[in-house]
């Protein structure tokens, strides 16, 4: 059996009491007597409500046990527990009224020290009202599950939180803990229904009108009854809603949210009417989901447009660049057409002038006769070594060109996303056609050395390029075809030049 402390201990165990606690001498001991001299458990008591409301765990209860027919006085507060009322109900041999199930409460807190914070907290919530921050832990405590979406900041940072993530603001404007609270609280903020709906399209703001942020809000709002509910619109200040922002709440500075809709007890001390609130909440919700889905069907359809007109927009380039070219090739077909039939007329021309007399013709005796002299001559080279040194110089200059062409060719073309190109049409004499993009940036003689080194044949060896609108003959081999016009496509001749 536990024994009780000497006098000296139990005076300063209630002397400590006392001092935490600010209780008289008689409540000091009445606690440390409930709970067998232990200063955190008179504590943890006193806080909890008092002796009637406070329960000392059953390892530190007073072994006594006066009997059912005598109990008075201290005796009182331990029966007020419901362990040892079980225990002599059952030895005496009756069946005692079943009480609330202890397993289904919250345990107590550990400790004196955290029940004294929990105590000055609820002291400084009562004088000063409820941070809007703290509003969310406030309503478990008092209310417990389910809890509403409370935003943990400040009007203005949940006003751009709400519009961030489209959704509407719900302002709770909250003055002190009446029924009419518990009721908002217990039939409209914690309606499953209402939960669903919050969580879907609102962000809850709670501001005790204690409290400055809240109160200057109140009054601008001119809202008098509490509790009230409001039903806001957050807005950006935009030119389109100057006229609309007129009839808008700005705070702080430059934050607009515009109230829809105001709930608020038709009188003070009476509640919100729970009918009407639901059917208002779950209205603008759906309104607002509703005005959501078609804003973003809008969105939708004007990037459809967007694309649709991007790629009209590119075909009707594609076919006006090939419309364009195909105008330059008839035209160069047409020019050479004409060329053709006009080379008749110079042929006969040129057979009707008599034959000028070639130089081999007028050479004289004694010329020929030294032509065959130096053929004979140590250190010359006859007309067969010429022929055959010129092949082989010709064949080197074939390979050169042949390889040369492969390796352009074997460059990947340029395309938009490089920059401005060029789309060039190459057209030989002999009626083949070449085709190859080039960077705007690049010269003239790029496009030469492709022209002379992807050809099948070098045929003419020496040549020159020309374009046909304007007909003018491309000679600055250092330009580049942006600056020679050639951007973003042309048609080129290649026309030979007289050795």
């Amino acid at each position: 059996m536990a024994t009780s402390p000497p006098d000296s201990v139990r005076q300063e165990r209630l002397q400590t009491l006392k001092e935490i606690a600010h209780v008289d001498e008689e409540v000091g001991v009445t606690l440390l007597e409930a709970c067998n001299w232990n200063v955190e458990e008179a504590v943890d008591l006193h806080f909890a409500g008092g002796v009637e409301a406070g329960l000392p765990p059953q390892s530190q209860a007073p072994t006594s046990t006066p009997s059912a027919s005598n109990v008075s006085g201290s005796d009182f507060l331990a029966l007020s527990r419901p362990v040892e009322v079980l225990e002599r109900a059952t030895a005496e041999g009756n069946s005692p009224t079943p009480g609330p199930d202890p397993t289904t409460e919250d345990p107590p807190p550990v400790g004196w020290f955290g029940s004294f914070t929990r105590r000055l907290t609820d002291i400084s919530q009562s004088l000063l009202g409820v941070a809007s921050e703290d509003f969310q832990d406030w309503f478990e405590s008092r209310y417990g599950q389910p809890v509403p979406p409370f935003a943990k900041e400040s009007f203005g940072d949940a006003s751009k939180s709400a519009m961030e993530s489209g959704k509407l603001l719900l302002l709770w404007f909250h003055q002190e803990d009446t029924p009419a609270s518990e009721a908002l609280c217990r039939k409209i903020l914690q309606n499953e229904m209402m939960v669903e709906i919050m969580s879907r399209s609102f962000l809850m703001w709670g501001g005790d009108v204690c409290r400055y942020e809240a109160g200057t809000l109140a009054r601008l709002l001119d809202i008098t009854v509490f509790p009230t509910l409001i039903i806001g619109q957050p807005m950006r200040p935009s030119l389109e809603e100057f006229t609309t922002a007129r009839v808008a709440l700005e705070w702080p500075l430059g934050n607009f949210v515009k109230p829809l809709v105001s709930l608020s007890p038709p009188s003070p001390g009476e509640e919100i009417p729970v009918d009407e609130a639901l059917a208002a909440i779950a209205s603008i919700a759906e309104d607002h989901q509703s005005s959501l889905q078609a804003r973003e069907a809008q969105v939708i359809a004007r990037n459809m447009q967007f694309e649709e007109d991007r790629r009209l927009r590119e075909q009707q380039d594609r076919e006006f660049e090939e419309a364009l070219l195909a105008d330059q090739l008839r035209a160069i077909a047409e020019t050479e057409e004409a060329a053709k039939s006009s080379s008749p007329a110079a042929s006969k021309a040129d057979a009707a002038s008599p034959a000028a007399p070639s130089p081999q013709a007028e050479a004289t005796p004694n010329e020929q006769a030294g032509g065959s002299t130096s053929s004979s001559t140590p250190g010359t080279c006859s007309p067969d070594n010429e022929v055959g040194q010129t092949a082989q110089v010709d064949e080197e200059a074939e390979a050169e060109r042949v390889k040369k062409g492969l390796e352009i060719m074997a460059k990947p073309e340029p395309t938009q996303s490089d920059g401005a190109v060029a789309k060039l049409m190459l057209r030989l004499p002999s009626g083949e056609r070449l085709q190859r993009a080039f960077l705007a940036t690049e010269t003239l003689e790029e496009v030469y050395d492709w022209a002379h080194c992807c050809r099948s044949r070098a045929d003419p060896w020496t040549f020159e390029l020309w374009t046909n609108f304007p007909a003018k003959g491309l000679t600055d081999r250092s330009a580049t075809l942006q600056s020679l016009g050639l951007v973003p496509n042309a048609a080129l001749v290649l026309k030979a030049l007289d050795s």
